[in-house]
């Protein structure tokens, strides 16, 4: 894969950190290219992840959370991009 990249995840994350982490991190790279207009795409295989998601507080370590709302929000608003965020079984025929 030509644009995948390494992230050193603290021994304490749990599975779903790292997903959020991912989700959080991707996003980023797109508001970084300044693309406009498009439909973004973002499957997880974590449903735990996928739910901490719904539930946004700042509070119990749930800050990537309520990062990764905000800069959707924000490519939203100002990039006029549609965001999906969907679950997916192991990542299978993506």
């Amino acid at each position: 894969m030509p644009n995948a990249k390494n992230i050193n995840l603290r021994q304490q994350l749990e599975i779903m950190d790292a997903e959020l982490i991912v989700i959080y991190k991707a996003l980023s790279n797109l508001y970084k290219q300044n693309i406009q207009n498009q439909d973004i795409y973002v499957f997880a295989d974590s449903q735990t992840a996928l739910k901490r998601l719904q539930k946004i507080s700042l509070i119990g370590g749930q800050r990537i959370c309520y990062n990764i709302t905000e800069l959707c929000r924000h490519l939203i608003l100002h990039s006029n991009h549609k965001i999906s965020i969907s679950w997916v079984l192991e990542h299978k025929d993506i």
